[in-house]
């Protein structure tokens, strides 16, 4: 969790600020879209800001720890 950060944005025809956190998941691509759907079912907003970084290389130590840990 990052934060707390200060957003600007345009919601409803109007500028607004506010505070908020910023999350990271890490997961593989195949897990994506069931990460999504538990996010979007259970945060609070209409629309929470989802993004996703595919990264074409990382370390072996760290993709054998996902997927350990992702089973």
């Amino acid at each position: 969790m990052i934060g707390p950060v200060v957003s600007a944005f345009w919601h409803d025809g109007a500028f607004g600020t506010g505070e908020e956190y910023r999350v990271l998941f890490k997961t593989r691509a195949d897990c994506y879209t069931k990460l999504e759907e538990f996010i979007l079912a259970h945060h609070p907003w209409e629309r929470p800001e989802l993004n996703a970084v595919i990264f074409s290389e990382s370390s072996a130590d760290f993709r054998d720890w996902v997927d350990r840990n992702l089973g």
